[in-house]
């Protein structure tokens, strides 16, 4: 029997639940259609009701404690929480501010049931009452409970009046809530039951449903005269409650409770107006009670914020209790019902927007930051993991999008962050057409009070997460969503800062210095916002803190892990890791808070967390080639180095080495400080970084040359000229700004000013890693003989390297740079005195041949005017910041050079390579000697470098079958020189590489080794001087020379 019971109550509720859900679906449809697809009639239902000996008010009151678990107040065992409750309603209908609202909330219920439900002679009327007081009451009690648990007013002992009212406001406005639905309902099944009835009926019921439209209005407006009551008492009351948290809490509990049903009832209420049967009772009248509900909104949302924003702009201190965490859950599930209410308002009118949402999500976000940093001891995983999903959609709301405007199509990059690029591109301009001001906190102070408060949640973050020192996988995104929402905030709120006070985004033009840049601050606007910059300032640093402890964490258990999978013999890649996880769902907003910092102020105080990030990060992932392994597990990357892209790496490096320059002392003194960072490790990471960059400039130059498309670092194609007008606009772009070529492959091909300014600082900071490369590069204390400085790179060995070729790369693509902007000097003197015009015409034959120079500088004059100002974080618009920002560029120049040659890091390329072409023929010549088993040869292996040595001239005698058969050698274009020998490339031995001694002869190797020569490889780069006698001075005299030719004579010079 009980069984039986059970399951007729089961399908009850599920009969409601599938009526409410049918009356929700069909809510936009008209009366007609919407309710006539309404489910069977009720005389089954009360027959079967009867037949259990139950009525139908008892038996719905009994299905509701099922479905709410709701019981009655006479229960012993909730008595005490109920009393609250019951104090909650018994204010509700005896206070004298509540009498009128109450009244009006009763009138209104009791109209749902003014007429029977076989609608007989006392259909259309809302005078009489069938079920009484009693019901109103009962509403009453059932909100009262409700709101008593969400607002927490069980949990708070000692209830003053002003939280008791509170309660009972909020009480009301639920019960007309539950009146709105219930009217819903009941207007559906009345429709039910009228599918046949005649239009007398109808029209019987469509009166009625006016006249309760009308009540729950009236309802409404009674509602709001009674708030302003309440919290006109209760800022009176305020002073009296100093540092009453609880008290505060409470009342910030009632507040957003009633803005979420003021929503919610507009919403229904908008929807009962917008029925076809209700605008058929006239169309004034109609648009009057809009305009109540419309005025009643924005006065009630004005008056709950201005109050909310009295109550959490103070900044009072939540104190703790045993319910900390329930209080965080309570805020929590507060701002959350406020959320689903504005995503579910879809009936509300479009121009309704009396309130400011931009302050309304603020006070939001500052009342969530307040609870969290209040908690001492750390909530449940599960609450935090709430609360940062909260804090992410208030900021979802509240933050400005990002666009990219139609201006940005040719946007010049400052720095390899995207997102940031947009910012300083925007910081300068007006806002377009129909933009406007998108400012998420224009006022001063309350920026400056959601700075201080999102730093104390972060230090409350931080502790937290000292006290555990460990992280759950679960959690990891949520912890990365919590770092870049903050850092998030922080940026909007640092660029409105920057705007208003007209502060210019500068670095210092000699980076070599310890000294900051005479940097010309813009006239403030208000001295507030000036201390917001510092505030932010500080706020970088409490995230970099944060971020660095939690990188702490992830890394012990990924190594942990990664021992144990090693002993395993499992798979552990870095993809799968928590700490790539972690840095790939902040890289948006923290991998450009060491560049940001820098430009901000030229700052020191965020390097040290930050770079023990990136250090640790590279503990983990000490992998060069990651991009086959991030492929393989379907991640689009670009080449990874140190765990990182390596344009970010670039700038670690540079960041590190400016570290290790103003932390020599604690890296090489007595003080050893627990976070200073060592300088082995420094010199580890730029060493990577440096292999890379040569790894991809090389590669970079092989591609565009194997395409015909580039032939060296000038840009200059195998025609001359560069013939594309796309390559050379980039071309000159990449001398000041980052290309975006440079930002997914960076090398020095394409490298700007400021960036080889830096390279230029890193190469100088760690000398040991070019020690030996040039004579001149020996420390002083070094042997004559001392070797080369050889390194591993890489975690896992491989072969000995060495930077001599990023040492080239270096003084090729600054003399590139240097000379460009030496023509667009001229041609900016120029344009100021065009008397300079006649000197400018009898250019020298050394100018001439340098063409590309003056392409560039011209590119970047007359299609770039303004791109110096961009990179140097001036005003492109006005023409004095373009002056300045032209003698900023030079001057960058001209310091970067004079420090290179300080430095003694640039030397003449090309000489270079011919000395040490020759110097390697040499000794593959003496090591091919030293290899052959003794004898003969050996002696005229000898006394042939000997000759060689003394008249540079090799004659060798070449000898074919065949006058048309191939050599087995090939030159350099159009000079004579040897440029690969047949059977494979040219590869040099300093790269470890071996060498093939089975490769078979052709007639040039043949007559090498006739004369003499053990490796005929060693000849590479010798250049042919003579072929028959004849001199030669190109590749294609030695072609006519040869040709047809079964037998003749070759003489070979080494390269000079």
């Amino acid at each position: 029997m009980r069984r039986r019971f059970w399951v007729l109550l089961h399908s009850l509720q599920w009969t409601g639940r599938c009526s409410s859900c049918k009356g929700k679906a069909s809510a936009d449809n008209s009366d007609g259609a919407g309710e006539e697809e309404a489910g069977a009639k009720d005389e089954a239902l009360q027959r079967l009701v009867h037949s259990l000996g139950f009525e139908m008010q008892e038996m719905e009151r009994l299905v509701r404690g099922f479905a709410t678990g709701e019981k009655k107040s006479t229960v012993a065992a909730h008595k005490k929480d109920s009393a609250s409750c019951t104090s909650l309603a018994d204010v509700c209908t005896k206070h004298s501010v509540f009498l009128l609202p109450f009244c009006k909330v009763a009138m209104a219920y009791k109209g749902l049931r003014a007429t029977s439900a076989k609608y007989r002679d006392t259909a259309g009327t809302v005078t009489t009452s069938e079920y009484g007081e009693t019901e109103a009451t009962a509403l009453l009690h059932r909100c009262a409970r409700r709101i008593g648990a969400k607002v927490n007013i069980r949990k708070v002992k000692g209830l003053s009046e002003i939280q008791l009212l509170g309660g009972a406001l909020a009480t009301l406005f639920a019960a007309l809530w539950d009146s709105m639905r219930g009217f819903r309902r009941e207007g559906k099944h009345r429709w039910q039951e009228l599918l046949n009835g005649d239009a007398e009926k109808i029209k019987q019921l469509h009166t009625w449903r006016y006249e309760v439209i009308k009540m729950h209005v009236e309802a409404f407006v009674s509602l709001q005269d009674a708030c302003r009551s309440v919290f006109g008492m209760a800022l009176k009351d305020l002073p009296s409650r100093q540092g009453d948290a609880a008290f505060r809490q409470t009342l910030c509990l009632c507040i957003s409770t009633i803005n979420s049903m003021t929503l919610a009832i507009a919403d229904e209420l908008h929807w009962h107006l917008s029925r076809p049967s209700v605008k058929k009772n006239g169309e004034e009248e109609r648009r009057l009670l809009e305009r109540r509900i419309t005025d009643c909104v924005s006065s009630m949302w004005d008056l709950t914020n201005t109050f909310l924003a009295g109550m959490v702009e103070e900044n009072i201190t939540v104190i703790e209790d045993a319910e900390g965490g329930v209080q965080i859950l309570s805020v929590v599930c507060a701002i959350e019902d406020i959320l689903a209410v504005m995503e579910s308002s879809v009936n509300l009118p479009v121009g309704m927007d009396g309130f400011d949402d931009s302050r309304f999500f603020t006070l939001l976000i500052m009342w969530l930051l307040q609870t969290a940093s209040s908690l001492f001891h750390a909530p449940s995983l599960n609450e935090e993991r709430r609360f940062v999903s909260c804090l992410q959609k208030l900021w979802q709301k509240l933050a400005p999008p990002l666009e990219q405007r139609s201006s940005d199509k040719v946007m010049t990059h400052r720095t390899i962050h995207a997102s940031l690029n947009l910012r300083y591109a925007h910081l300068r301009s007006e806002p377009q057409g129909g933009e406007g001001d998108k400012s998420v906190v224009p006022n001063p102070a309350t920026s400056a009070l959601l700075l201080r408060m999102l730093e104390r949640t972060v230090s409350t973050f931080l502790s937290w997460q000292l006290k555990r020192d460990t992280v759950k996988p679960s959690m990891v995104l949520p912890y990365a969503v919590f770092c870049r929402t903050v850092l998030e905030v922080e940026v909007e709120i640092y660029f409105l800062a920057c705007k208003k006070t007209g502060r210019e985004l500068t670095t210092p033009t000699d980076l070599f210095h310890t000294g900051v840049d005479n940097r010309k601050e813009g006239t403030p606007t208000d001295l507030e916002w000036e201390e917001i910059l510092k505030a932010t300032s500080s706020l970088r640093v409490a995230v970099s803190s944060l971020v660095h402890a939690y990188m702490r964490a992830f890394v012990s258990q990924d190594l942990s892990a990664f021992a144990l999978m090693e002993g395993k013999k499992g798979d552990f890649s870095f993809v799968k890791r928590s700490v790539y996880r972690f840095m790939s769902g902040i890289s948006t907003s923290f991998f450009p808070l060491l560049r940001r910092h820098y430009i901000d102020s030229a700052g020191r105080e965020v390097l040290t967390t930050s770079l023990h990030s990136f250090l640790a990060l590279k503990q983990v992932s000490d992998v060069m080639d990651g991009d086959g392994e991030e492929r393989r597990h379907g991640v689009n990357s670009t080449f990874r180095v140190c765990g990182v892209s390596l344009s970010q790496a670039t700038e670690v490096a540079f960041f590190l080495s400016l570290y290790r320059r103003d932390h020599l002392s604690l890296i090489t003194g007595s003080s050893d400080p627990a976070d200073a960072i060592d300088g082995h490790a420094v010199s580890s990471y730029v060493k990577e970084v440096l292999f890379a960059l040569d790894h991809n400039t090389a590669k970079q130059l092989w591609h565009l040359r194997s395409k015909k498309v580039l032939r060296c670092f000038t840009g200059v194609s195998y025609e001359g000229e560069v013939t594309d007008e796309r390559q050379q606009r980039r071309q000159a772009q990449s001398i000041l700004s980052v290309v975006h070529a440079h930002v997914v492959h960076p090398s020095f091909l394409w490298m700007p000013l400021f960036q080889l300014q830096e390279v230029l600082f890193v190469l100088a900071q760690n000398r040991e890693l070019i020690e030996g490369l040039q004579p001149y590069l020996k420390s002083p204390k070094a042997d004559d003989s001392a070797a080369i400085a050889v390194f591993h790179v890489g975690s896992a060995g491989g072969t000995l390297r060495h930077f001599a070729k990023v040492l080239g790369y270096v003084a090729l693509r600054l003399y590139v740079v240097s000379n460009v902007l030496r023509c667009y000097r001229e041609f900016l003197l120029t344009e100021e005195c065009p008397s300079r015009l006649a000197l400018g015409d009898s250019t020298s034959g050394a100018k001439k041949r340098r063409e590309w120079a003056k392409n560039m500088a011209l590119t970047l004059q007359k299609s770039f005017p303004g791109l110096a100002a961009e990179v140097e974080g001036l005003d492109p618009k006005r023409r004095t910041h373009r002056k300045r920002a032209n003698r900023r560029v030079l001057a960058r120049l001209e310091t970067a050079c004079i420090f290179a040659v300080r430095q003694k890091l640039l030397f003449h390329v090309k000489k270079q390579r011919r000395k040490w072409r020759a110097k390697r023929a040499m000794q593959r010549l003496l090591d091919g000697s030293d290899g052959d088993g003794g004898g003969n040869g050996t002696v005229s292996a000898i006394n042939l470098s000997e000759t060689v040595a003394q008249d540079e001239i090799l004659t060798i005698c070449l000898k074919r079958a065949d006058a048309r058969a191939p050599l087995g050698f090939s030159l350099y274009g159009e000079r004579p020189c040897i440029r690969r020998l047949a059977g494979s490339e040219h590869k040099d031995d300093n790269e470890g590489r071996s060498v093939d001694e089975n490769m078979k002869d052709t007639p040039f190797s043949a007559a090498l080794r006739a004369a003499g020569v053990v490796e005929p490889r060693s000849v590479v780069g010798w250049c042919v001087v003579r072929i028959d006698g004849a001199d030669v001075e190109s590749s294609k005299a030695v072609i006519t020379l040869v040709q047809g030719k079964h037998e003749f004579s070759m003489s070979l010079s080494p390269p000079a």
